[in-house]
């Protein structure tokens, strides 16, 4: 992962945060690049390589994450290399009561149920557990397939 773009002093001159914005941000002046005028909605959603969607500024050539200009307008602190968790883990709701500084692990920790991905044909859950014995472990292993396979589980 590449470290985020460093948030610069004249972002504050360009955007103010607005809550009711789809991005959170609406531009504070006009921007003839975007063609936009001032108090329209700032930012372009965004769809990552993981197929997430999360609202982006293009200023002064340099793409930024709109939820970490969000974070600089309320806080006056450049997150830097921390990274901006989405409390409700909708990235696109940028909201600043929904924004937490967090690490890596913190961030990853609160996505959408770990273990769970969607595939082609719906959801798919991975769990791992630890157990003092084989045993065991095999007993859980069984009543699981027991319980999702019915009489076609290996058990």
């Amino acid at each position: 992962m590449r470290p985020p773009t460093p948030i610069t002093e004249d972002i504050k001159e360009a955007f103010y945060y607005d809550p009711t914005s789809p991005s959170g941000l609406r531009f504070k002046t006009i921007s003839k690049f975007a063609q936009k005028n001032v108090d329209d909605p700032a930012g372009s959603k965004h769809k990552d390589k993981n197929g997430k969607y999360y609202w982006r500024i293009k200023h002064s050539g340099k793409w930024y994450g709109a939820h970490r200009i969000v974070w600089y307008l309320n806080t006056g602190e450049d997150p830097g290399t921390s990274e901006i968790d989405h409390k409700d883990r909708d990235e696109t709701n940028n909201t600043f009561e929904n924004l937490r500084l967090a690490n890596r692990g913190q961030n990853v920790a609160n996505r959408f149920f770990l273990g769970v991905t969607e595939t082609n044909s719906g959801f798919c859950v991975r769990v791992q557990a630890t157990f003092p014995t084989k045993e065991e472990a095999l007993q859980a292993y069984t009543q699981t397939a027991s319980f999702l396979k019915g009489e076609f589980s290996p058990g």
